[in-house]
């Protein structure tokens, strides 16, 4: 198993085995091998998120501390975005150490034309709802720091602090959403589709 992982790992600086098509718009993401596309979420989206949530946690602290007392869009976006990244944080955990191993070793079996025996957790498909389950729960939540942000910038004189962690926020909420996107709609189904066809 950990040979059929560690053969399937993409270089994890500039993804030099992605094909190109799959740096563009999601729609290219079709035909990804499953694996490619696993290791494109964990090294391009989850990295980003990852290295990210200290940085901004630290700007919304600190815009609490200033502005907080006056502006209570601050403390509640703050709040959320905690609450965010730490369940995050177990969910991409869970998808690295569980999941993604697992779909590389059906890709891996696959390849050489060889079936596997039934994971652990049984099926698949029980990790995927559950990880499509908080997927839905972090757009609802991402949704409402958007809404929050608006609010704010429409009824607050924003200094340049709040511009670079409100644009901070919206990126990291365009690679969320990109991230869920992808694995909702391409790697999910397609890991599902090949246990079926793999597992005996």
């Amino acid at each position: 198993m950990e040979t059929m992982i560690k053969n399937s790992t993409v270089e994890t600086q500039g993804f030099k085995d992605l094909p190109d098509n799959v740096k563009g718009n999601l729609s290219d993401f079709d035909d990804c091998p499953l694996d490619i596309l696993a290791d494109y979420i964990q090294y391009k989206h989850h990295r980003f998120l990852k290295n990210k949530i200290p940085v901004i946690s630290q700007k919304l602290e600190k815009l609490c501390l200033i502005h907080g007392m006056e502006y209570l869009e601050i403390f509640e976006i703050a709040q959320l975005f905690n609450v965010s990244s730490g369940d995050l944080g177990i969910l991409m955990k869970k998808q690295e150490l569980v999941l993604f191993p697992y779909i590389k070793v059906l890709v891996g079996s696959q390849e050489i034309g060889k079936k596997v025996s039934k994971p652990f957790f049984e099926t698949i498909i029980k990790p995927i709802q559950n990880i499509i389950y908080e997927h839905e729960k972090e757009k609802i939540r991402f949704k409402k720091i958007l809404a929050l942000m608006d609010s704010y910038e429409l009824s607050a004189n924003v200094g340049k602090s709040h511009i670079v962690t409100f644009a901070m926020l919206r990126e990291f909420e365009n690679h969320l959403r990109s991230y869920i996107d992808i694995a909702n709609n391409n790697l999910f189904p397609g890991a599902i589709e090949l246990e079926r066809e793999m597992v005996h």
